[in-house]
């Protein structure tokens, strides 16, 4: 019966710590027990974090057997087909002791990395990224000098050899209010000493605001998803994650606030053609899409 179990659980061993699911057994009826719950909320540097940490059941049964002097087995099970491989197309990035996202993008037959400026920081020149198939090093082509003024973005080098499959399509059309959305990204968990550490989330939410210069979603948002991408239906790349809302020193991660790929489209095309890096200083936004990121009430232009 112990070796039952082993054969149930162990198969599980690589699915990320905190995922946790019932999966439907493909030659039985029954479910296999692959976590157990611990927590949904917890604190991280004075933040709320809501996410379900979970404590992996193949881990544990591995280690109680290894403990008895069992000997185990290990089995790899492959993932569930996806519509679009998303997780290739993001890398963590990492820049003077910070953590962010960026994704893989082609523009105009051009390979680039795109995040948030206040991942990269200011006056960074290079930056350690890992992808799913390598680590490299990024330089840094453009970051908005003044991170108080949206919009809050850079541009990397991404190397010329990755491949088309791994680049995502900069989205064509603005996004729609209760359109489904989803962000991706690296929330709190990757340890650049441990190189097989690749473990990306990915959360469904919907547009809940569409403003000039920012969209909103529902979907889950936490510390180190800045700079990830907000997937629409088709794989393609809808907005860039900044932020969730903070008010009076609380966080809500269920609202977050995302750069539109629409707005800075043409920008980033009219680069690749040129190569001219004045003409990323169009990244920086107008005076009112900056009132709209500081959630000021906009001027009132008529009494009547």
């Amino acid at each position: 019966m112990l070796w039952d179990a082993v054969a149930a659980c162990l198969p599980f061993q690589t699915l990320c710590p905190w995922a946790v699911k019932a999966l439907q057994c493909s030659t039985t009826s029954c479910r296999r027990l692959v976590g157990i719950v611990i927590c949904t909320s917890f604190q991280r540097h004075q933040e709320n974090v809501n996410l379900t940490l979970a404590a992996n059941f193949g881990y544990l049964l591995r280690n109680f057997m290894e403990q008895l002097g069992m000997s185990t087995t290990e089995f790899q099970l492959s993932r569930e087909p996806s519509s679009f491989a998303w997780e290739r197309t993001i890398v963590v990035i990492e820049s003077a002791g910070q953590q962010g996202t960026g994704t893989f993008i082609r523009v105009h037959n051009k390979r680039f990395i795109l995040t948030c400026a206040h991942v990269v920081g200011q006056n960074i020149e290079t930056v350690n990224c890992r992808a799913a198939d390598r680590e490299f090093q990024s330089e840094v082509i453009w970051c908005n000098p003044d991170s108080d003024k949206p919009f809050d973005l850079a541009l990397l080098t991404a190397p010329q050899d990755v491949p088309e499959r791994c680049c995502v399509r900069l989205a064509r059309s603005p996004a729609t209010l209760g359109q489904m959305v989803y962000n991706a990204g690296f929330p709190y968990y990757v340890n650049f000493s441990f190189r097989h550490d690749f473990n990306p989330s990915i959360f469904q939410g919907r547009i809940i605001k569409c403003d000039t210069g920012a969209i909103m979603s529902d979907g889950s948002v936490q510390a180190g998803q800045s700079g990830g991408p907000m997937f629409d239906q088709n794989g393609c790349i809808l907005g860039v994650c900044v932020s969730n809302i903070k008010l009076d020193d609380v966080v809500y991660p269920n609202i977050n606030t995302a750069i539109p790929i629409c707005d800075i489209r043409n920008t980033l095309q009219q680069f690749a053609r040129t190569n001219d890096l004045n003409v990323l200083s169009n990244l920086v936004a107008s005076p009112d899409v900056h009132r709209v990121w500081s959630l000021e009430m906009p001027p009132i232009r008529s009494k009547l």
